[in-house]
């Protein structure tokens, strides 16, 4: 079925995203990685410390291409899928 075949497509055909200059991009510190996982914790873990060993934070839309280092555009990924992301947005 058509429905079916949404799951089945594992990236975008095409998208427009412009570069951002790098000067211009939002910036991912060490601090706000620490909030984000803070955060996270607090909302999904109730409140308790989880082992981020082997998880890495994934933006979503890459800063690369105007994403935001804001909780909506954030998810923590296993290292070898955040992997899988990055080698891909790498060949856009």
């Amino acid at each position: 079925s058509a429905a079916s075949d949404v799951y089945k497509r594992q990236v975008p055909e095409s998208a427009v995203w412009p570069v951002v200059a790098a000067a211009n991009r939002d910036s991912w510190t060490t601090s706000q990685r620490t909030q984000y996982r803070t955060w996270y914790e607090k909302t999904y873990n109730n409140g308790n410390s989880m082992d981020w060993t082997d998880i890495q934070i994934h933006h979503i839309k890459p800063l690369k291409y105007g994403g935001k280092s804001v909780n909506s555009n954030l998810i923590p990924l296993p290292k070898a899928t955040h992997t899988q992301f990055t080698t891909w947005w790498a060949q856009y």
